[in-house]
């Protein structure tokens, strides 16, 4: 399970909102951090979703309920609620991009320059709708995420996850000066908290083993390193030396 925050869907009426919190939180891996509904600024900007994902980067979601319909000569974008009668909505593309650059200003100005090469993707999601008419489709089909009828639940919310890192490698191939490999989950906490100062993060078991063996292979010597890398390597070794605990160490590694 990844990290949603806040942990519950709240604070909104949209079904399509809560239908793709639950999504998210029930099928992302468990490094990915979402942040629901969040406000940048006093002028009460939000974005329905951020989800940051470790080595790939961030992505912003604008979710969008009701049946929709495009209509690409006025560029009119209109939704159809329950009670079958269509309304005039802004353009979910131009809303993502736009918080997309918001998002990245924010930080910039939180963080300085830490996150500046970090790579922003957007996208759209409509959980209502079953089929994208040619027009939308051909826009930008490949930044929609919506419910096949033909899939099960369980291949959805596959695709899901599938749909938010094909976004990430989109923006890395359209921008390959914009690096992700030092956005580890740390760095995505690290970012989180900035975004939401109420963030709080529980490690598990395997995130302190993992940091602890970080921390030791950072205080290793020239020549411990070159052992520790020797014994990766092989299967079968012999170390010789004083009795110091460092051969004990070695073996207790390897196994």
């Amino acid at each position: 399970m990844p990290h949603p925050l806040p942990d519950r869907c709240h604070n909104t009426s949209s079904s399509a909102e809560r239908h793709s919190f639950n999504l998210l939180k029930a099928h992302a891996p468990e490094d990915w951090i979402v942040l629901h509904s969040l406000k940048l600024d006093r002028r009460e900007r939000e974005i329905d979703f951020v989800v940051l994902v470790p080595h790939r980067g961030v992505v912003c979601l604008e979710v969008k309920g009701g049946q929709i319909a495009y209509d690409s000569r006025p560029n009119l974008w209109t939704s159809k609620g329950t009670d079958g009668t269509p309304h005039k909505i802004d353009d979910p593309f131009l809303q993502a991009e736009t918080a997309a650059r918001a998002l990245m200003d924010s930080v910039r100005a939180l963080a300085g320059g830490n996150f500046a090469s970090l790579p922003v993707s957007h996208g759209v999601m409509f959980p209502d709708v079953t089929r994208l008419p040619n027009a939308m489709a051909e826009r930008e089909g490949f930044r929609i995420w919506y419910t096949n009828p033909d899939r099960t639940q369980q291949r959805t919310a596959t695709d899901l996850v599938a749909y938010v890192t094909a976004l990430c490698q989109h923006t890395q191939t359209r921008y390959p000066h914009l690096r992700a490999d030092s956005f580890t989950p740390d760095e995505a906490r690290r970012y989180a908290k900035l975004l939401r100062s109420d963030a709080v993060f529980e490690r598990n078991l395997w995130d302190i083993a993992k940091l602890t063996e970080r921390d030791l292979e950072r205080a290793l010597t020239v020549q411990q390193r070159t052992v520790t890398n020797f014994i990766r390597a092989n299967q079968t070794m012999v170390v010789q030396g004083v009795s110091v605990g460092c051969k004990r160490l070695a073996a207790c590694f390897h196994s």
